[in-house]
């Protein structure tokens, strides 16, 4: 199964790609209107390595489980071809855009088949994962510090935003340059730290609470051994977390309490204590943040969810920029753009563009295929999804086999597990990430972990059936 003439990238071109995520905002240079970020950047250099491998080193691809391969593949099939559909409707502006588009989508979901088809050591992935939790420190405190700087007007309350690529998305224009969206109530400023907007910094911090709690929770073995500083770590990620005043970030959160509940069988008696623990800790935030801004921010996660669930007709009114009624738009506006051209969609990367269309882009990566690619994309998004959840059945098959020989990969294992079902769920229903780097560096983690998992199985199979043949050979001596 493993060959010693497989690709194999150094592990500090991926540890690199993964860091780089955290800088999103900033760009090395723009061309045609993109801004190349350093993800791009880094994204590039493997790329060129891989090839390099390949072409001169005479090294191979191996696919471990083609499986996998096949939906992927038809994603990628079914946004070039819904390319088509721009000849019964699209001017020249359209298709510049769908050349566009189809350009940075093949660069990143190539990242999937290069996960599938090179080696790269699971302790990489241990290493980022690390990496993310102790960059968490600095970001979580910076969110909190912005807190007080956007009210005091202190040095850097707000980050300057040079990737022009996020110019086409509604961002606000501050003095000639664009800045981070703030939603703020009264003098309660929501946080984003390093990113772009409060979404973004929550996905963060729910991606940080998957890496603490669940080694916690599975007794696996942890990222960071030091469990003074993962609990800190923990305080830091909630209380930030909390300040983001997400509701996409809550209804993560959610779902991911719901899911250990059901897969660890966790006594709800260990669960409450946990939770105890968290209520008291976002109290004490609350309360402090008052002080600052005389504004409550549980109050106002109460007055958001109750506007959500109340009836409008009675006079209650939903919290002013509320974003939950806009998703369940924008998933309406896919539909009929769907109901328009079924089978090849309206064309990739022209929401914005079509006519009919009321909304730039579409929360739900399966919406968001719906209506560029037609039932071909949405059907491939499916047969993805099934594919995945696959994967997390086979990873919790086999996570407790290697607690002892392989204890890193035993925490990844319990780690892809929930990352997958947090990433399909959020993909689903808050964002569409499928176009986007963040979805193919996070599917390409999980493969990375089960392309390692299902080698590792072999060779216990192998190392099992030479016991066995060993055991024979005695016996039959005697």
């Amino acid at each position: 199964m493993q060959s010693d003439n497989v690709i194999k990238p150094a592990s500090w071109v991926i540890l690199l790609l993964h860091f780089s995520t955290l800088l999103g905002i900033f760009q090395v240079f723009s061309f045609m209107g993109y801004g190349v970020t350093f993800v791009d950047f880094f994204l590039a250099i493997l790329y060129f390595i891989i090839i390099k491998q390949f072409v001169f080193d005479k090294r191979k691809f191996i696919i471990v489980e083609r499986g996998v391969a096949i939906p992927i593949l038809l994603v990628i099939f079914a946004v070039v071809f819904s390319g088509v559909g721009l000849l019964f409707w699209a001017g020249r502006e359209s298709y510049i855009q769908y050349l566009k588009t189809l350009t940075h989508f093949l660069f990143v979901a190539f990242y999937g088949l290069v996960a599938l088809s090179v080696e790269i050591n699971y302790k990489t992935i241990f290493n980022i994962l690390k990496m993310y939790l102790y960059s968490s420190i600095l970001i979580n405190l910076y969110s909190i510090y912005q807190l007080i700087a956007r009210i005091n007007g202190l040095p850097f309350a707000y980050i300057d935003i040079t990737n022009i690529s996020f110019q086409t998305r509604d961002f606000d224009r501050e003095v000639g340059e664009y800045t981070q969206v703030v939603l703020n109530f009264e003098n309660f400023y929501r946080a984003t730290s390093i990113f772009s907007e409060p979404s973004a910094l929550a996905w963060f911090n729910i991606y940080c609470l998957i890496i603490i709690l669940i080694p916690l929770f599975t007794h696996n073995k942890l990222i960071i051994n030091q469990k003074w500083l993962l609990y800190f770590m923990l305080g830091l990620t909630v209380v930030s977390l909390f300040l983001t005043f997400s509701l996409s970030g809550l209804l993560m959160i959610s779902f991911f309490v719901l899911t250990i509940v059901i897969i660890e069988k966790i006594k709800l008696l260990r669960l409450f204590s946990v939770t105890l623990a968290i209520v008291v800790l976002l109290t004490i935030t609350d309360l402090i943040q008052m002080n600052f801004t005389e504004i409550s921010v549980s109050e106002l996660f109460y007055t958001r969810i109750t506007g959500l669930l109340s009836d409008q007709t009675r006079g209650n009114k939903m919290t002013t920029g509320e974003s939950a009624p806009d998703r369940l738009e924008s998933f309406e506006n896919a539909t009929n753009m769907f109901m328009d051209y079924p089978i090849t969609g309206i064309g990739s990367g022209n929401t914005y563009y079509y006519p009919k269309s009321t909304k730039r882009f579409t929360h739900s990566s399966f919406f968001h295929l719906l209506g560029e690619t037609g039932i071909i994309g949405a059907s491939a998004f499916l047969l993805l999804t099934y594919y995945f959840m696959r994967i997390a059945l086979y990873l919790h098959k086999y996570r407790y086999q290697f607690i002892e020989s392989s204890p890193e990969l035993a925490t990844l294992q319990s780690f892809a597990i929930y990352l997958t079902l947090i990433v399909f769920f959020s993909n689903f229903f808050i964002g569409g990430a499928i176009g986007n780097y963040g979805f193919w560096l996070e599917a390409g983690l999980i493969i990375i972990i089960y392309r390692q998992t299902i080698i590792e199985v072999e060779k216990l199979k192998g190392n099992n059936k030479e016991i066995q043949t060993n055991y024979s050979v005695q016996s039959s001596g005697a």
